[in-house]
């Protein structure tokens, strides 16, 4: 299948409704105050309705694990990079570390790669039920796991959480449940067809369906107006470790490992997506540098529009 065509589609579709958010903001309709109630209705809703529905429903197989582990090992090896970099050149201080690590690691995959394989793969359900499990089970799953102990490890808030308030805070979360539902719901062969099943199934999936609206509103409202003077470097570090890098790593592993060519290119598109706002939401949270992650968030953003349609185009 040649993606080029589709992930341009996604591009240009993804940027309007970025720049609809945009327009929101400046009407002073929404602003940056509502960031984290977006993130947390996409985290606590929407993302677990679409994760639910879909791997409840799908066909289960080895290959996602495989595909997730390459690129989560891609991540790390960029995750250590980027922390050496910041701590021994940069020098960052354990703010700006943090969102550095943050945002120049974990892509939007766990919310925007769900909903670039619903606009690349819409005609082809199962595509998009494989491409939701290996997003949680990758980026969804480190950036719940290592992003939050990035946060609490370069905290400057006085108060931390203890380490087994972390552990049931990410058992217990919305997304985790959701996927370990699905993958229970669809183990035990519990039915997808009958009345009560259709609309229970029906509504999950429509409600999911507002996931790149409200990813592209949650990527909008992290947007903030920077100076790029003195972080040209910083910058162009981040964008060729996290679109080149990352990418160019967990593909090769894959092809090591001789997963099939649509899993290859799932694989390969998640891991070229741009920075996450989850990284905004945890450097607030936890007191990162909110301007350095909001600034390599919108870096990476335009970047992509450039360098994810030449990464479909080899994506064979």
């Amino acid at each position: 299948m040649d993606l080029f065509k589709p992930v341009s589609t996604f591009i240009g579709i993804f940027i309007m409704m970025i720049m609809a958010a945009l327009w929101l903001r400046r009407q002073d309709i929404i602003n940056q105050k509502h960031l984290p109630i977006i993130s947390k209705m996409i985290l606590d809703l929407v993302y677990p309705a679409l994760i639910f529905s879909v791997v409840a429903q799908c066909d289960l197989r080895i290959n996602y694990i495989y595909s997730a582990m390459s690129i989560n090992v891609g991540l790390l090896i960029v995750g250590l990079l980027l922390g050496l970099l910041g701590k021994y050149v940069f020098r960052f201080d354990n703010a700006s570390l943090m969102a550095f690590i943050l945002a120049g690691t974990f892509s939007g995959t766990s919310l925007i790669g769900s909903a670039l394989l619903k606009v690349v793969y819409q005609d082809q359900p199962a595509i998009i039920s494989m491409g939701v499990v290996i997003a949680q089970l990758s980026h969804g799953l480190l950036i719940n796991t290592v992003g939050i102990f990035i946060g609490i490890h370069y905290c400057s808030h006085d108060e931390k959480a203890p380490f087994i308030g972390q552990v049931k805070n990410f058992l217990v979360s919305k997304p985790i449940l959701a996927l370990v539902g699905g993958i229970a719901w669809n183990l035990l062969q519990l039915p997808t067809t009958g009345y009560l099943t259709v609309i229970l199934f029906s509504g999950l999936t429509i409600i999911g369906s507002a996931l790149p609206f409200l990813s592209a509103m949650a990527t909008g409202l992290a947007f903030e107006t920077f100076k790029t003077k003195g972080m040209s470097w910083i910058l162009l570090s981040v964008g060729l470790s996290q679109l080149l890098v990352e990418p160019i790593i967990s593909h090769e592993l894959t092809g090591f490992l001789g997963l099939p060519k649509v899993d290859r290119q799932v694989g390969l598109l998640l891991s070229a997506l741009p920075a996450s706002p989850l990284a905004v939401i945890i450097c607030a949270r936890y007191g990162g540098n909110i301007s350095l992650a909001s600034a390599i968030v919108l870096f990476t953003c335009f970047i992509s529009i450039i360098s994810l349609p030449i990464t479909a185009l080899f994506s064979g």
